[in-house]
């Protein structure tokens, strides 16, 4: 072992590098790195080594009519309104999409917490929701008067 790498083996608590001293001080650029590991096949994707495998669903719209399961259900604080409270959802679909879907509305919030306050303090999981998501699109005035288009998701409770 080099002389440098022995004083960072001394300083570093775990070290670990995929190349040599001399390859990080070529590497500018993505094309770089998957040149070095002998080809972009080769590049580790953090979501294999770390994590669930479930994303952050940014448009609910896409559960709508959509069979899922329910596998987790979990109430966070807000960090961005001080006293308010939203459920975090892991939900898999019937073709194994996994997504994480957030709401603090009336809508799913409000039905998991009535499902809470029924089942002393739980939610039964895992649930099957056999019709997935159903949009509520509405018309209200703001704080200003002025009239703003909105749309709750609910949990498609019908049989």
């Amino acid at each position: 072992m080099a002389k440098n790498q022995d004083r960072d083996q001394e300083t570093a608590v775990v070290a670990k590098s995929g190349f040599s001293a001399v390859e990080l001080a070529e590497i500018s650029s993505f094309d770089d790195v998957a040149r070095l590991a002998g080809g972009v096949e080769n590049v580790v994707n953090v979501a294999d080594v770390a994590g669930d495998g479930f994303a952050v669903l940014k448009d609910k719209a896409k559960l709508i009519g959509v069979p899922f399961v329910i596998v987790s259900a979990a109430e966070y604080e807000s960090s961005e309104v001080k006293g308010k409270t939203f459920t975090s959802l892991h939900v898999l679909t019937r073709t194994g999409e996994k997504y994480i879907v957030n709401d603090g509305s009336t809508g799913i919030h409000q039905t998991v917490q009535q499902m809470r306050a029924s089942n002393e303090g739980n939610v039964p999981l895992p649930m099957y929701v056999p019709n997935g998501l159903r949009r509520s699109q509405y018309e209200y005035t703001d704080d200003k008067g002025q009239v703003k288009n909105a749309t709750t998701y609910y949990l498609d409770t019908s049989k």
